[in-house]
C-alpha cells in the first residue's frame, strides 16, 4: 500500500470509541486506528469511558459518563488540532458538543443501521442536526449512506461508505486438526451451531436457543456476555437442556468458529456484522435475518442463507439445510468476502477518504488566511 504523502501524515487522527470495553463496535474502532497507524498516519485511540460489562482493551478513558461535563471538557482539549472519527453511538453526541465553537474537524463513523433507530420525528430532527454537524459521516455500505442523506439531511458530498473489515490472514479456514482438538475443548460430539456477539436485546439470543431447542441431535455453542446472560442460561436449562454451552467472552474467535458447523444470527437489527465477515473468510456457514447490511453482505454466498427477520421458523429451517450439507471436511474462505472485506483493501480506502479530505482542508485553510 502506498504511503500518505507528508502533509497528511502529519496530520493527528483521533479515534473516538464509547467505552473502554471489549465489544465489537470499539474493537472495530481499534482495528481502524491500528490500519490507519500501519498506512503512517499519527493515530490514537481514547474512549469517552468505562466499559460496563465486558474487559477493557486498554485504552485512554477521559471521564466516568460518556456525555459527563468533564469528559466534554477533556475531548474538548484532547482533540484540538487533530482529525476526530467518532466511531458510533454516543460519540456522535459527544463531539457535536466537545466542538461547538471550535475549528476541529471530525468525521462520525455510522455503524448501524440508520434507517432502524428512526424513533419519532423529535429523535430524526436531533440526530440530523448531529450528523450534520459532522465534517463528514462514513457509514457502512451504500444503501446506508442513501438513508442518511435521506433521512437526516447530510449532503451526499459529505457521506462515503467504506465495510468493517478483516484480515484474511488471521482469518482462515481451520484445519482437520484444529477443527477436531476445538470440538474436544468443549466436548462436542454433535453437529454445532454458534452464537457469537454480545448477549443483548438487539441481538435476541433466546431466540437462537428456542431455534436450536426445536432441532434434533443438535448442540448450540454461544460465545459472548451482556446483560441478558442469566436470561440466556435459564433459557438453555429450560428449552434445551445439556445441549447448550455459554463460554462468556472469548479472547480468539478462531476456536470456536473452527468447532462450529454454521454461524447464526438472531439479530432485530444490525450494521455490519464482523462476525459474519470472520465466518465467511474462514469457510463457516451462516444463517441470519435480512436486517442491516446482512443481505448484502450474503448475496451469492453458496454457504449462507439470509432469512426474513423475526420468523423463527424460518431460520429454522435454514438451519435444518445447512447442516444437512455439513459433513466435518476442512473449508474454503470465502473468495467474494476476502476481496470485500480484506483489511488492506478496506484500509486503503480510509487512507484515499483522509488524505483527499485533509489536501482540501489544508488548502481551505489557506485560502482563509
Amino acid at each position: 500500500m502506498a504511503s500518505p504523502p507528508t502533509s497528511s501524515r502529519n496530520k493527528r487522527i483521533v479515534v473516538l470509541i464509547a467505552a473502554d470495553q471489549r465489544r465489537g463496535s470499539e474493537l472495530q474502532g481499534v482495528a481502524l486506528a491500528h490500519s490507519l497507524r500501519a498506512s503512517g498516519f499519527d493515530t490514537e485511540v481514547i474512549a469517552l469511558a468505562p466499559g460496563a460489562v465486558s474487559a477493557s482493551i486498554g485504552v485512554e478513558v477521559l471521564g466516568s459518563t460518556p456525555l459527563g461535563v468533564r469528559t466534554l471538557w477533556r475531548l474538548r482539549r484532547r482533540t484540538r488540532g487533530a482529525l476526530v472519527i467518532a466511531h458510533g453511538s454516543t460519540t456522535l453526541p459527544a463531539m457535536a458538543l466537545a466542538s461547538l465553537g471550535s475549528s476541529t474537524q471530525w468525521w462520525y463513523r455510522s455503524i448501524g443501521d440508520p434507517a432502524a433507530w428512526v424513533r419519532g420525528r423529535l429523535h430524526r430532527w436531533r440526530t440530523g442536526w448531529l450528523m450534520r454537524r459532522a465534517h463528514r459521516v462514513v457509514a457502512l455500505w451504500e444503501g446506508a449512506a442513501s438513508d442518511i442523506c435521506r433521512l437526516y439531511g447530510v449532503p451526499e458530498g459529505r457521506v462515503s461508505a467504506i465495510p468493517n473489515d478483516r484480515s484474511a490472514a488471521v482469518f482462515r479456514p481451520a484445519t482437520q486438526a484444529d477443527r477436531q482438538h476445538a470440538r474436544a475443548q468443549w466436548g462436542l460430539t454433535r453437529p454445532t451451531v454458534l452464537l457469537l456477539g454480545a448477549l443483548s436485546h438487539e441481538k435476541a439470543p433466546v431466540d437462537a436457543v428456542e431455534v436450536v431447542a426445536g432441532l434434533d441431535d443438535v448442540d448450540l455453542l454461544i460465545a459472548g456476555d451482556g446483560p441478558l446472560s442469566d436470561v440466556v442460561r435459564s433459557a438453555a436449562e429450560r428449552m434445551a437442556p445439556g445441549r447448550v454451552r455459554l463460554l462468556g467472552a472469548v479472547p480468539d474467535v478462531r476456536a470456536v468458529l473452527a468447532a462450529s458447523d454454521v454461524l447464526l444470527l438472531t439479530s432485530r437489527t444490525e450494521g455490519m456484522p464482523g462476525v459474519v465477515i470472520e465466518a465467511l473468510m474462514c469457510g463457516v456457514p451462516v444463517v441470519a435475518p435480512s436486517v442491516g447490511a446482512i443481505a448484502s453482505m450474503l448475496v451469492d454466498e453458496e454457504d449462507a442463507r439470509c432469512c426474513a427477520p423475526g420468523d423463527l421458523s424460518v431460520l429454522q429451517a435454514a438451519l435444518e439445510d445447512v447442516l444437512a450439507r455439513a459433513d466435518g471436511t476442512p473449508r474454503r474462505g470465502s473468495e467474494r468476502a476476502i476481496a470485500r472485506f480484506e483489511t488492506e483493501s478496506v484500509a486503503a480506502q480510509w487512507v484515499e477518504l483522509v488524505r483527499a479530505n485533509v489536501a482540501v482542508d489544508r488548502s481551505q485553510s489557506g485560502r482563509s488566511t
